[in-house]
């Protein structure tokens, strides 16, 4: 009779333990995911403002801006890589090997996506008895045909999980373009941000050329 209670507490204990362990990964997750973004300090050294916060955040890699090459490895370091960060604040930080740019809400870069990135496994036989993979990056512009046997290159993403990988392109007034990696959830929103901006430009300026053209209209109806 004693052995039903003990089993019901070893029960207890492993449920117990097993939501402990879940906790453990989503505060580590949430950790990786904001980065050095959640402390007042680093926010305060980053350009954020007192109150603004995170709404958005994607890592990818810099491309080149010819259409062809991928930016290759520096001798023995990583890749360079590109952060996006929206904020509460309706503002956009980008971060490029560590040099730090702010647009605001009223000079918006334009933002398109301009291709994708694929992947083909090249592996041979003789690679398999070397104990070796190799596996081909394509970059395929917008229009283009897409190679026989390719993938669409994934990374994963905080926010979602496994997402297929966009190249966006970030123009800016007296700035190169800029091209880089994005996958599908922060490519939409960096793009729906960009759009968002032109369209209440266009509107503003509809609403303006409607003013000015009631004034003249009425000016000319009070002349006649």
């Amino acid at each position: 009779m004693w052995s039903s209670p003990a089993l019901l507490l070893s029960i207890l204990v492993i449920a117990l333990g097993v939501i402990g362990l879940c906790l453990v990964v989503f505060h580590r997750d949430g950790v990786r995911i904001e980065s050095r973004l959640t402390s007042g300090a680093s926010l305060s050294e980053l350009g954020f403002r007192p109150g603004e916060g995170l709404r958005a955040h994607a890592v990818g890699e810099l491309l080149f801006t010819d259409e062809i090459d991928i930016v290759g490895h520096e001798a023995g370091g990583e890749p360079s890589r590109v952060k996006t960060t929206l904020t509460t604040d309706d503002r956009l930080l980008v971060e490029v090997n560590g040099h730090a740019t702010w647009f605001g809400s009223a000079s918006r870069p334009k933002i398109r996506p301009v291709g994708r990135i694929m992947t083909k496994d090249t592996t041979t036989a003789l690679d398999l008895l070397a104990g070796r993979s190799e596996t081909a990056i394509y970059y395929i512009p917008d229009g283009y045909p897409t190679p026989a046997g390719v993938t669409p290159k994934t990374l994963e993403s905080d926010a979602v999980g496994v997402e297929e990988v966009y190249v966006l392109e970030l123009t800016a007034s007296g700035r190169p373009p800029l091209r880089f990696e994005a996958v599908r959830s922060a490519a939409m929103a960096l793009c729906h941000w960009s759009r968002a901006s032109r369209a209440r430009a266009q509107a503003g300026a509809t609403l303006t050329r409607l003013a000015f053209e009631d004034t003249l209209r009425s000016r000319l109806s009070r002349a006649s």
